[in-house]
């Protein structure tokens, strides 16, 4: 028999269906957004470590302050409210430029470290992230409310990392500087894919979500292969 309410049901049910397929398609871009990123500092910094005038260059105190003066202004182009009215285009193309700023100074790492050791330091921070991932839909609930204790790990790891530049500099600190910064990057990937995908099903831009989530992800994942880097640096110093 014929029933209005159970039709008009079907099609909430049906609306909500389709909603929550665009949402999933666009939460894997910012995945995907995001290694494409990571791909592009990587093979930057590749080409930036082949040519010693070029990489003397990207580590002068001039070049340093300049890039991250822009670095600076494009997250703050990049911030939620200025991307939710920004042209997609100009978006994802102030995202690679940060992209391409963060390889020009990261050439050095090529010179530091080998290849195998480089890849071996990748890997470890893509399955810390990826624990993190899991964490994340496990704790999802519990992760909404942690943003306040992550703000307050991330104040303290920059009062640590000045006291260890300019007053105190020790490797033992940089040791719990880099420990404490995995526990805090490590916490705020995953309130961040929480949060991400919150703010997906909230905003009808979930495309420009997909872009802003992605360069958070991006920090977020850039900040876990820096300190896993200083701990294995820090390791082979001790050793030698």
């Amino acid at each position: 028999m014929y029933n209005e309410n159970q039709y008009e049901n079907y099609e909430s049910y049906n609306g909500e269906n389709v909603v929550n397929s665009r949402v999933t398609y666009n939460f894997s871009l910012v995945f995907l957004w995001m290694f494409a990123a990571i791909f592009v500092t990587g093979l930057v910094a590749w080409l930036v470590s082949l040519s010693p005038l070029i990489l003397i260059t990207t580590l002068s105190w001039p070049f340093v302050i300049v890039t991250g003066i822009i670095q600076i202004v494009i997250a703050v182009v990049l911030g939620k409210n200025t991307l939710l009215r920004l042209n997609k285009t100009k978006a994802i193309i102030l995202f690679f430029t940060y992209a391409i700023l963060n390889g020009l100074t990261f050439g050095f790492i090529f010179y530091l470290v080998n290849a195998k050791d480089l890849f071996m330091i990748f890997a470890i921070s893509a399955g810390y992230f990826g624990l993190m991932a899991l964490f994340s839909a496990v704790f999802k609930n519990a992760l909404r409310n942690g943003y306040k204790f992550f703000f307050i790990g991330l104040i303290s790891l920059l009062i640590m990392s000045l006291v260890s530049l300019f007053f105190w500099y020790n490797n033992t600190l940089l040791l719990g500087i880099s420990i404490l910064g995995l526990i805090v990057f490590g916490g705020l990937t995953a309130f961040d894919i929480r949060w991400i995908r919150d703010l997906m099903n909230q905003s009808p831009n979930s495309v420009g979500v997909a872009i802003y989530g992605a360069f958070h992800l991006y920090l977020d994942f850039i900040n876990v292969f820096v300190y896993f880097l200083r701990i294995f640096l820090l390791s082979n110093n001790r050793k030698n």
